[in-house]
């Protein structure tokens, strides 16, 4: 079983090589990620979420960088920066049986 550091390293590590398929295997089948806009719940709206994203905003990856992480048991929380696009973002993350269950996403970003 994998443990919450090791999903969070692989979920970064997806996000960073723009990976979708890999970064939708770390979660639960029905996961939720709650973001500004509503909540994202299933494999499906999350696929079309995480292609969305990387698409609308490129090299949103190279410049991340993360300013903050915290792993207590079951919960992950990071706290990061991509600064072309947000200045100051936070993810919090509950993984169990090495999936993730829920997700919260919340962000300031550039116009």
């Amino acid at each position: 079983m994998k443990s919450t550091d090791a999903v969070l390293d692989h979920h970064l590590q997806s996000l960073g090589s723009e990976d979708v398929s890999a970064v939708i295997a770390d979660y639960a089948g029905d996961s939720v990620l709650l973001t500004a806009n509503g909540p994202i719940k299933g494999i499906k709206l999350l696929d079309d979420f995480f292609h969305g994203f990387l698409s609308a905003m490129p090299q949103f990856m190279a410049g991340f960088r993360i300013l903050r992480q915290e792993v207590i048991g079951e919960i992950a929380y990071i706290v990061w920066e991509s600064p072309k696009y947000s200045p100051l973002g936070t993810d919090t993350f509950l993984i169990r049986d090495g999936k993730i269950l829920a997700q919260t996403s919340a962000a300031h970003m550039l116009k």
